[in-house]
Order: C-alpha cells, then structure tokens, then sequence
C-alpha cells in the first residue's frame, strides 16, 4: 500500500515536472519572439 502511494506520487510529480518544462518552454520562445520583432522593426 505505501508503495502505491510512493509511486502515484512519483507520478504525479513528473507530470507536473514535465508541464513546468512545456511552460519554460513556451516563456522562452515568446521572449525570443518578441525580442526579434522588435528588432526587425529597427
């Protein structure tokens, strides 16, 4: 039974990780972005 919980919680952890990840990634590539419109502008 403990190791059950052990496991569900190991888990639900690395899903969370992995989101974490998705959403640094979606942050980063939104200030590039940025960051090269603005200096195609210029």
């Amino acid at each position: 039974k403990r190791m059950e919980k052990l496991e569900v919680r190991n888990a639900s952890r690395e899903a969370t990780l992995r989101e974490i990840k998705e959403r640094v990634k979606e942050m980063k590539y939104e200030k590039k972005r940025k960051k090269d419109e603005i200096q195609m502008k210029t």
